[in-house]
């Protein structure tokens, strides 16, 4: 036999597994020669190929992710697409709107301007200005005037509540004299001051001030009257060293004047008047040779509005 010439199964395409057989054992059917070249698959060979593939679920596996890629593939350029032409109609339609707009606000500012420009118009905004100013002096500048006012009325009620403290002080100094007058003619004791000295307890002022006994003073206590010159100080404390010669000082209310009763007993006594600012001090008694004027730092006296 020929080289290139075999033995087949028309059918299934086997070639016989003995040289001897001459039929095949699976199709029952007469093997036929061919050549090795045009040896081919048979009819049924494809079909059974076909049936193979067609129920592979690999096959159809394949297919399906191939879909799948494709779709989305074609999904993706779509969407650009889609995308793209939308965002030109976009920006078209944003063009035309601003200009609209533009052109919208340009001709309602110059209906308003126009409108502002009747004088009906501009004579009712004058007046909701007008009602809006009296409303404003009715309602704020008003109480504002009435509360200085009480503030005003109330500073000057203080003012009178003070000077008739004063004048209450005067009239015990005149009736202390008079009552040591009395008691013991003209031969009567005094007290003398002899020194003074100035000292600072922080921001405040401490007046220590010493006297000498002349003579015998009268028996029982002596008022001494201390005050500040037009309330530029305030005094914190008036005290008498050794404590036990006197009483707790009375204050004003205002703080500008003290009242001290005191005893000399065995020696003269040394006064000290605490201040809060600078001033000048006047001391007050039936027992001085006259009234005693002290200036506490004198050249920072802040002299109240008005002052002279």
């Amino acid at each position: 036999m020929s080289d290139g010439v075999v033995r087949r199964c028309p059918e299934c395409g086997k070639k016989p597994a003995d040289r001897l057989l001459v039929q095949c054992s699976d199709c029952r059917v007469p093997f036929v020669y061919a050549r090795e070249a045009d040896a081919g698959l048979s009819t049924a060979q494809i079909d059974a190929v076909a049936r193979y593939v067609l129920t592979s679920w690999k096959f159809w596996a394949g297919v399906l992710v191939v879909m799948t890629i494709a779709v989305v593939g074609v999904g993706e350029i779509l969407e650009h697409f889609i995308d793209d032409r939308a965002n030109r109609k976009f920006t078209e339609l944003e063009q035309k709107t601003a200009g609209n707009n533009s052109a919208a606000f340009q001709q309602i500012s110059n209906q308003i301007n126009a409108e502002f420009r009747q004088p009906r118009i501009r004579s009712t905004i004058e007046q909701v200005a007008a009602d809006r100013a009296n409303d404003f002096i009715t309602n704020s500048l008003h109480p504002s005037i009435e509360t200085l006012q009480a503030g005003f009325d109330q500073a000057r009620s203080r003012l009178m509540n003070s000077s008739n403290e004063l004048a209450k002080l005067e009239a015990d100094i005149k009736a202390a004299r008079t009552n040591i007058s009395q008691a013991s003619g003209d031969n009567a004791g005094r007290l003398t001051l002899t020194d003074t000295a100035i000292t600072n307890n922080g921001s405040n002022y401490v007046l220590t001030m010493y006297f000498k006994v002349t003579g015998d003073l009268p028996p029982g206590p002596i008022d001494i009257f201390a005050g500040t010159y037009k309330q530029t100080a305030r005094i914190l404390s008036f005290v008498v060293s050794p404590p036990n010669q006197a009483e707790p000082a009375i204050m004003s209310e205002a703080g500008d004047a003290a009242r001290l009763k005191l005893n000399v007993v065995d020696r003269a006594p040394v006064l000290g008047l605490e201040l809060n600012a600078a001033t000048i001090v006047k001391l007050v008694s039936g027992v001085f040779e006259s009234d005693i004027t002290l200036p506490v730092a004198v050249d920072k006296i802040h002299l109240p509005a008005g002052g002279n």
